[in-house]
């Protein structure tokens, strides 16, 4: 046997049970003896995960009698097993803890007091329970006493991994207690570009008031950084030769490194409550909020128009898979136990309900071959997502220099015609002669003339733009150059001029035409024109 652990024996057995030291923690719907146990029950102990050098929940059920553990290989993104040939319901300190697929970290050994197993149709305790059986992990809290330890552990692939346990009461008669767990890993696994790393604390704190109350609240916060190194490969190449007779390495790498990883971050409260009333009377309540969240990225070995998911040519496809994965959930459960006598008989009645509230979001895109487009994509991707908020400043700076873009488009809705040919009419004050007309209308065209981009200026005085004839009045024709097209002479051409020195370094491009506007022209055409005293000059 092992006092002081929370199992019935040293080794897991579903036989004859030993005499019984402790309960099992909330396995059985309520604080149970092992000796009176008749159902199928597994406990696997802290002590007994550390001797097996377990590394994850798989590994610390690989001797549980009925269970399948690991049957998909190593998998960062989750423990698989199965009970009895079902897929069993998982639970964490007696509440549902699995919603959806690959949306929250797994439990790390190091922080766990147990891991139970119910097989069988006991699991209906549990409502949820599936018919197979269930699988419970219960946390390290002060409710247990802390054996105050430093471990270091080192291991294949790189793995070094430190873990500190440690406890104590805050008053004489142990009324409130505490208790410390946490790690962090720095690992690789059996495959190449791969990575196991991890960082836990789980805070906990115990409340006795008296004999038959107790209290326990616990904080967890956990994030793994790792890689889902399952490739999906062939058989061919693997189990048997592949097509061009040879075998594939066991730490082949089908994905790409830059869409290879799951980092999962957990955060959960936890608050555990029991007590008794009288001698019938006991009563446990259980809750948990649970926030947690997942960044799933996975390249693996695609399909492809043959059994041995080769093609033609020798080469594979891959497929592409990513996913934001994130989920919340309030868990409560209530349970009452009744324990009595009837007519010679120790009965117990067990009465609860349980109440959840989960919501789950996976957002996912996934598909066939990994070409240059979408390695450039995925690449994009991660760079935005890992440099998040130098993102967001070049998001912001683009928007002001979209917003100042913005400000220089013309106002109205269609831009001014531009048909090369500004039509002026002029008219002086009475009294003005012919020879004042010809004189100042010579001076306008000698104004007009010398602008960039006139190509020539007629005048017709002594008449209207209209044909009335009036010696004091006149009508200008200005002809502008043909427009120039090409947005690149335009471009090249402003930037030299714009910019400082680079005309010493760049030479402007020869224009075929004129790049200023009609109304800039036009602008430029009345200001000069403004400048003649005693003439009325406006555009027809």
């Amino acid at each position: 046997s092992c006092p002081g652990a929370a199992s019935c024996t040293k080794y897991d057995t579903t036989t004859k049970i030993k005499p019984p030291i402790k309960v099992i923690n909330r396995m059985a719907r309520g604080r149970v003896r092992c000796g009176s146990l008749v159902s199928s029950v597994n406990v696997v102990t802290a002590q007994q995960i550390l001797e097996r050098g377990a590394t994850d929940i798989e590994d610390a059920l690989s001797y549980s009698t009925g269970v399948n553990a690991g049957q998909w290989g190593h998998d960062a993104r989750s423990d698989w097993y199965n009970i009895r040939g079902f897929d069993p319901t998982t639970f964490h300190d007696g509440l549902l803890s699995r919603y959806g697929y690959y949306n929250d970290v797994k439990p790390e050994p190091f922080l766990l007091e147990s891991v139970e197993v119910l097989r069988g149709p006991a699991s209906g305790q549990y409502g949820n329970g599936e018919v197979g059986g269930v699988v419970n992990t219960t946390s390290k809290t002060a409710a247990i006493d802390s054996p105050d330890i430093v471990q270091l552990s080192f291991g294949s692939n790189a793995r070094r991994q430190i873990g500190a346990d440690f406890g104590g009461t805050f008053t004489e008669d142990d009324t409130l207690s505490w208790r410390l767990v946490g790690l962090y890993r720095e690992s690789e696994t059996d495959v190449e570009y791969s990575q196991d790393d991890a960082i836990a604390i789980a805070p906990s704190l115990t409340w006795r008031p008296g004999p038959d109350t107790e209290l326990t609240l616990l904080a967890r916060y956990q994030r793994n950084d790792a890689t889902p190194d399952i490739q999906f490969a062939s058989i061919y190449g693997t189990l048997y030769d592949a097509p061009n007779g040879e075998r594939l390495d066991s730490d082949v790498f089908i994905g790409e490194p830059d869409n290879n990883r799951f980092d999962a971050e957990h955060r959960s409260i936890t608050a555990l409550f029991s007590h008794r009333f009288n001698d019938v009377w006991s009563m446990d309540v259980n809750a948990r909020w649970t926030d947690a969240e997942a960044d799933y990225r996975h390249t693996w070995w695609g399909s492809a128009d043959s059994p041995t998911r080769y093609n033609a040519d020798g080469t594979i496809n891959r497929l592409v898979y990513k996913a934001d994965n994130s989920f919340e959930s309030y868990n409560l459960d209530v349970t009452g136990k009744a324990e009595y006598d009837l007519v010679g008989w120790d009965m117990t009645t067990l009465v609860g309900a349980t109440y959840t509230q989960a919501t789950y979001d996976s957002d996912t895109v996934y598909g066939e071959q990994n070409g240059p487009i979408m390695k450039a994509y995925t690449g994009l991707i991660n760079h935005t997502l890992r440099w998040r908020y130098t993102t967001l400043l070049v998001a912001f700076a683009s928007l002001g220099v979209a917003i100042y873009f913005m400000a220089q488009i013309p106002g109205s809705f269609l831009p001014p015609d531009d048909v090369s040919r500004i039509s002026v009419s002029v008219e002086l004050p009475p009294g003005a002669t012919l020879a004042d007309t010809d004189r100042t209308t010579e001076e306008m065209r000698k104004l007009i003339a010398p602008i960039k981009g006139v190509e020539n200026v007629f005048v017709l005085g002594g008449s209207s733009p209209r044909g009335e004839m009036d010696i004091r009045r006149a009508s200008l024709a200005v002809l502008l150059q043909k427009k120039e097209h090409s947005m690149l002479k335009t471009l090249v051409n402003g930037f030299v001029d714009n910019v400082p020195l680079v005309d010493h370094v760049l030479p402007r491009m020869a224009e075929n035409g004129r790049v200023r506007s009609q109304a800039e022209i036009e602008v430029e055409v009345f200001d000069k024109l403004a400048t003649i005293p005693d003439v009325r000059a406006y555009k027809l």
